[in-house]
């Protein structure tokens, strides 16, 4: 027959802070899986934005080059200068 024995406090005491410290590491491993997924949710977000930015673009450029021609534009004085 087996006998029992008794833990001392400092034994309970490090078991505890052992079990509490891989409690914080799952916790932790949870927080960063969530951002990582927010995280890839605004990467497709930011990679749709981009792509309707590019056809808008690409729209504008068509309409513009259609009603004026191959040129540039001046953003800041809004000046057309055609290509010779």
């Amino acid at each position: 027959m087996s006998k029992t024995i008794k833990l001392t406090e400092r034994e309970l005491k490090a078991i505890e802070s052992i079990k509490d410290r891989k409690q914080a590491i799952k916790n932790e491993i949870s927080d960063i899986g969530m951002h990582k997924m927010n995280l890839k949710i605004r990467q497709d977000k930011l990679d749709d934005f981009y792509s309707k930015t590019l056809e808008l673009e690409t729209q504008i450029a068509k309409g513009l080059e259609e009603k004026y021609g191959k040129g540039s534009i001046d953003i800041q004085s809004g000046i057309f200068t055609p290509l010779q």
